[in-house]
């Protein structure tokens, strides 16, 4: 591509993100300056000027130059094909859509084409054709549509936050994904609007979506302000998904939550499992907390109970540790020595 040819394309394509395209409403002295840029670009070879040339002519001369279009979409070049399959698609012939989706469909590097091809459109007209394209696409197509939808403003970020709220989960599983992959701000307040749901697999992986965003430095307070809330729902499953992330950012909040977890528990291996992550978590909590577990029956149950007796640094808990560091009795004065251990943590 020559200089004077690459000029005539950069004008061309600045023409197209400018807000006098995007609303097609062309001024005529608009028109006329385009005109005068396309028609020396019309017989040129290079893709990209005949990507920019086929786009400019569809806002310009709509429907006059469908034919034209149609016939370029048979080239043997696919950036040439795809591009005129938009035009194509702009004058509004409805035979566009059937070409342009089945192209994107099988489009080996669809998130390319999607950043240099389909971003350049007016938002609405963008939106429109995602829309379209992603009704009859693969799941495949959809994690890559979506994976560029999250990052748009506009239509397109409007109708991917709309995707969350319909009827098809794995659509909802696609759209959840490239939003925490995305971390964007932006995705934070259409994912806690589904926590309204009346679904509760949804709202517990809108919980775990969460969990993930506060991984993002950037979306962390955001997150832990989500997560928060959750510890005061009355679905256990919610509060044991934000006990486990909260206690992990060593929030205090998280520790109460996680005892009333643990006394709910059936089995002694979750108990130890909340036992594991309130030491973990280094936080302070109540001796009273603690003490029924003092006595329990399952040995690693009763270990970390006393592990967490001994962070307390409870005086009549310490003296009695001391007094069994001296007992004759192995298993006794082990455990002793095991929680004393723990008396120095903050």
């Amino acid at each position: 591509m020559n200089t004077l040819t690459t000029l005539r394309t950069l004008v061309l394509v600045a023409a197209l993100a400018a807000p006098a395209a995007a609303s097609a409403k062309i001024s005529k002295e608009l028109r006329a300056e385009l005109d005068g840029y396309v028609e020396p670009l019309k017989g040129d070879s290079d893709p990209v000027a005949r990507q920019a040339v086929f786009l400019t002519r569809a806002l310009l001369e709509g429907k006059a130059a469908s034919k034209d279009f149609e016939s370029a979409t048979k080239d043997e070049d696919k950036r040439v094909r795809m591009a005129a399959g938009v035009a194509w698609y702009l004058t509004g012939d409805k035979k566009a859509s059937d070409f342009l989706r089945a192209e994107l469909a099988s489009d080996a590097s669809l998130i390319d084409t999607l950043y240099e091809l389909i971003a350049v459109l007016p938002d609405k007209t963008e939106a429109k054709l995602l829309g379209d394209v992603w009704a009859s696409a693969t799941p495949d197509v959809k994690s890559t549509l979506a994976r560029y939808m999250v990052t748009q403003t506009g239509p397109a970020f409007d109708l991917l936050a709309q995707t969350l709220n319909g009827k098809s989960a794995d659509d909802r599983k696609i759209v959840m994904q490239a939003m925490v992959f995305a971390a964007q701000p932006a995705v934070v307040a259409p994912l806690e609007k589904l926590l309204k749901s009346k679904d509760a697999g949804v709202r517990l992986d809108v919980a775990r979506a969460f969990v993930a965003l506060s991984k993002n430095n950037r979306l962390e307070s955001d997150a832990r302000r989500v997560l928060g809330s959750l510890l005061k729902d009355k679905d256990a499953a919610l509060q044991a998904v934000a006990a486990e992330r909260m206690l992990e950012l060593r929030d205090p909040a998280a520790v109460d939550v996680a005892f009333n977890l643990a006394k709910s528990a059936k089995e002694a291996s979750q108990r130890t499992e909340w036992f594991e992550r309130l030491l973990a978590s280094q936080q302070r909590v109540a001796f009273a907390s603690v003490k029924p577990y003092l006595a329990a029956e399952d040995a690693t149950e009763k270990l970390l109970a006393y592990k967490l007796a001994a962070t307390t640094k409870d005086d009549e808990f310490l003296a009695q540790l001391l007094k069994m560091e001296q007992s004759t009795e192995f298993d006794q004065r082990m455990l002793a020595i095991e929680a004393l251990g723990y008396t120095g943590s903050e």
